[in-house]
């Protein structure tokens, strides 16, 4: 009993030690990384330092010695660890002047949100580091530099222009994918599809008809002749809710299996009617395949 005695507090020794080293260890990489980003915030914000950044100007644009001011310094993040030191010249708006590259120390990542800092304007600029369920913010207003734990409210925040992944976001692929969550408009690469999260949509990945369509996707019919349609579909990253195949004339169908051939009879009373076929997929989260040519099949319905 001793000896198992014996063996109970070891093992809760060791446990406590490793605990306590667990979160002296996140304490450590937390404080550098927000040390780091300070201390360069620190530098952006200095009148001293804005000169020096100021002939950073001066060497790109050569041509113009007569510059006055830089238009801002910022602190921009090009994805959650990597982020780099860039001055905005006033004359070249749109392509920032990078003066040094930097790396978060390992483990640590930038929360999504924050593209990073920007000196000089009147609203607050923050971004919020975090590593293991703890996080700390760096924020700057009215020229001053400041953290604090927890995250901040970013909604005022101005960030730098830099890319959606440098706000922790990504680029959804609008065939295929569908943005959910928060989305920004103001990233460099990608306004129109920047969300926190990509869901993968359905994918109609054929869609035939027999007679077969021509090279613009019309089809030509008498009255009364059978059309035959086929479809394959891609589920993407959740189940089918429910399949619907508008034939264009008032009826439809629906099914949930993703690999399906049916057979539809039309009817015109006028010497032509045009009809519009069209394939929706939509999964159990709501999300349907996108708006495509070949989704859909054009008739041309003509008497016998």
């Amino acid at each position: 009993m001793r000896i198992i005695r014996l063996l109970l507090s070891l093992l809760l020794t060791g446990a406590l030690l490793g605990g306590i080293g667990f979160f002296v260890g996140r304490e450590i990489l937390l404080a550098t990384a927000v040390a780091q980003v300070q201390d360069i915030a620190n530098e952006m914000v200095k009148a001293t330092s804005r000169q020096q950044y100021w002939q950073e100007c001066v060497s790109f644009a050569a041509a113009n010695s007569n510059l006055s001011e830089v238009k801002s310094v910022e602190l921009a993040f090009t994805s959650d660890t990597e982020y780099q030191l860039q001055v905005i010249c006033p004359q070249f708006t749109f392509e920032p002047v990078v003066v040094d590259f930097y790396t978060l120390p390992q483990y640590v990542t930038k929360k999504p949100g924050s593209g990073g800092l920007v000196a000089g304007e009147k609203t607050i600029s923050l971004v919020t580091l975090g590593i293991w369920g703890r996080e700390r913010s760096i924020f700057i207003q009215n020229q001053k530099v400041a953290s604090g734990f927890g995250p901040l409210q970013e909604t005022s925040s101005v960030s730098p222009a830099t890319s959606c992944s440098g706000y922790g976001y990504s680029c959804c692929q609008s065939a295929s994918q569908s943005g959910e969550g928060d989305s920004n408009t103001q990233v460099i690469d990608c306004p129109k599809s920047c969300f926190s999260q990509c869901l993968a949509r359905p994918v109609v990945l054929s869609f035939n008809t027999q007679p077969f369509f021509d090279s613009n996707r019309k089809v030509t019919l008498k009255a009364g002749e059978t059309l035959t349609l086929s479809y394959v579909i891609n589920p993407g990253s959740s189940a089918i809710k429910e399949i619907v195949l508008d034939f264009g004339d008032g009826q439809e169908t629906t099914s949930t299996m993703l690999t399906n051939t049916v057979t539809h009879v039309y009817r015109c009373a006028q010497a032509l009617c045009q009809y519009q076929v069209s394939l929706t997929a939509t999964d159990v989260v709501g999300v349907s395949n996108a708006a495509s040519s070949v989704n859909g099949v054009q008739l041309m319905i003509t008497q016998p």
